[in-house]
């Protein structure tokens, strides 16, 4: 994170600033206030610190905001605060916090072009619809909160309380801001959020699993009872087949009867039965037709025609003989023709009597099939094929139920194979969500105490006050003896004090400051990324000389290899010597300015 450039309108003492703020380096911001006659009240924290913090994050270090950031000398005029900045990814944006009316405007382009108000129409706006929608995009573009900001890249007059000062359980949730905590309760969130899905899911897989127990339980029952009963019908079976097979071996046998009718049944089998009363009927019609062309053809004279007469034995005369001989041969045509119809009658006659015939087999069929059936051993014999040829009832619904019973167990298993991956799940998500519960976040924070402690030694070094020692627990010894769980920072000195308080005003400001480098150090590794930005607030107020040539060689030396800007705000006369690159801000009117 890096602040580029800073503009404002009508904010505190201001009514038209801007400050480019990019790659100054160590930059000192001095002023005069010629309504005072000092430097003191020029506004040089208005400009180097209020207005970036209230552009920012919407309050000051001191706790400004709302109206209480506005110009009253110009009641009428907007209020606005403006800070272009650079992400840790690189990405470039802009911020816009105004008052009368109340804004909050959120820009964003890419770092490789440069941040212009001219091109603003370039620029893709984020701001969201609510302001702390578009304050929470802010802070995450900044890789940090107000806290954060204000314990790591912000240090000197105007802030309530500095790290030390503050109690142990601050302390302890400033580091969770720090450090990945949130991102850590998101998880767990997330974990518990899965878990609970996962178990109802459980949940519903078990009822399943209990409904398909329960199904099978009842198939398995009803098959049982089906089997019961199935073995009581063959038994009952078996049993009637025997007394009939008995019964049949003790009966009159009709093997002969039955011989003859299957005989009679195999003669008969390709006639049709003709019926009496037609038959009787027939006979009658033909053989009454049989004897009246007998008598026809016995009346016929078939005799030759002699030459003379039978009785006077003279010669008959031609045309009589003619007559004669034309009268016989036409008896002869009639005889013919009555001696057909003759013949004919006959077979019919003959036909009707073999139909009778046909006629008094089917009748003998009847008769011996009647004898066969109404035998004892036939009775029988019908009855046992029947009950041979019987199947089970039960049979059909045994297998069918079997069918479902399979189709359950099958079901089971598949919801027990469920079950069991979804146990494995829940064991796993279980574990992240015991993970990423307190005892991990005590992890972190006492994980972070050890580099904590390392980072500040380094800075006292630097700083030029070695003696001074700062160590960082999550642990408190208590007179007892016994410990608790509580994050601790002991302070002392090897020139003598034990605590923060004993220290001098002077060990306070370096410890302080060496601190709040740690954590910056610290806030720079959870972030991907140093912040290149800091602001020093009349830091050196109760400092010796020595160590105020300390701080600056710090300052240059180290601090600004890894800062492009640092804001130091300073009365001090002899920093000008030590700091080349300087800002003036001038009171005059009660209104604050920047020298060009």
């Amino acid at each position: 994170m890096n602040i580029l450039r800073m503009s404002a309108q009508n904010l505190f003492s201001t009514i038209q600033v801007e400050l480019d703020l990019e790659d100054r380096g160590l930059l000192l911001i001095d002023g005069m206030s010629e309504d005072e006659g000092c430097s003191n009240g020029a506004g040089k924290s208005t400009v180097a610190n209020k207005i970036i913090l209230w552009t920012l994050f919407g309050r000051t270090a001191g706790g400004l905001k709302a109206d209480n950031v506005v110009n009253r000398r110009r009641p009428r005029w907007t209020a606005w605060g403006e800070v272009s900045f650079e992400g840790n990814g690189g990405t470039r944006y802009r911020v816009r916090r105004g008052r009368n009316p109340t804004a909050l405007q959120l820009w964003e382009r890419e770092a490789s072009c440069p941040f212009t108000r001219q091109e603003d129409r370039e620029e893709v706006e984020l701001s969201a619809r609510q302001g702390k929608d578009t304050q929470e995009l802010i802070d995450q573009a900044l890789g940090r909160d107000f806290n954060t900001f204000l314990h790591t890249d912000f240090f000197g007059q105007g802030r309530k309380d500095s790290f030390l000062e503050l109690s142990p359980k601050q302390q302890g949730d400033l580091l969770e801001e720090i450090l990945p905590i949130d991102k850590v309760s998101e998880w767990l969130t997330k974990a518990k959020e899965l878990k609970d899905k996962k178990t109802k899911a459980l949940g519903r897989i078990e009822a399943l699993i209990s409904t398909s127990k329960t199904a099978i339980w009842e198939k398995d029952s009803y098959i049982s009872d089906l089997l019961h009963q199935d073995g009581a019908w063959i038994q009952q079976t078996a049993h009637k087949v025997g007394h009939l097979e008995h019964a049949i071996s003790v009966a009159d046998d009709v093997g002969p009867l039955v011989v003859k009718r299957d005989k009679l049944y195999k003669g008969l089998l390709d006639c049709d039965r003709p019926s009496a009363d037609e038959i009787k009927k027939e006979l009658v019609s033909w053989n009454e037709a049989k004897e009246r062309w007998t008598r026809e053809v016995g009346r016929v004279d078939t005799a030759p025609v002699e030459d003379s007469c039978n009785k006077c034995n003279q010669l008959l005369p031609d045309k009589e003989r003619a007559r004669l001989i034309k009268e016989h041969e036409d008896n002869i045509q009639r005889l013919e023709s009555y001696q057909l119809n003759l013949n004919a009658s006959k077979q019919w006659v003959t036909h009707w009597e073999a139909s009778r015939e046909l006629l008094d087999r089917f009748n003998q069929f009847d008769r011996i099939n009647e004898q066969v059936n109404n035998s004892p051993i036939g009775r029988l014999r019908s009855e046992l094929k029947i009950v041979k040829a019987e199947h089970s009832p039960y049979r059909a619904l045994i297998d069918a139920t079997n069918e479902d019973m399979e189709r359950y167990r099958a079901r089971q298993l598949a919801e027990e194979r469920s079950q069991d991956e979804l146990q494995l799940k829940l064991e796993r998500i279980d574990y992240w969500v015991r993970a990423f519960s307190k005892d991990f976040k005590a992890l972190l924070l006492q994980k972070a105490c050890p580099y904590l402690e390392v980072r500040t030694r380094e800075h006292l070094s630097g700083l030029g006050n070695p003696q001074l020692k700062v160590a960082f627990s999550t642990t408190k010894l208590l007179q007892s003896g016994d410990t608790r769980d509580e994050f601790n920072v002991k302070v002392s000195s090897m020139t003598g004090g034990e605590g923060f308080d004993t220290l001098s005003g002077g060990e306070q400001q370096i410890v302080s400051f060496a601190v709040g480098l740690a954590l910056a150090d610290l806030a720079a590794a959870q972030v991907g990324g140093p912040s290149k930005f800091m602001i020093l607030d009349e830091p050196f107020m109760s400092l010796s000389e020595k160590n105020c040539e300390n701080v600056v060689a710090y300052l240059q030396g180290v601090i600004s290899k890894t800062k492009a800007t640092i804001l130091l705000i300073s009365n001090e006369q002899s920093l000008k010597m030590l700091i080349p690159d300087t800002v003036q801000v001038v009171k005059q009117g009660g209104i604050t300015s920047i020298e060009k």
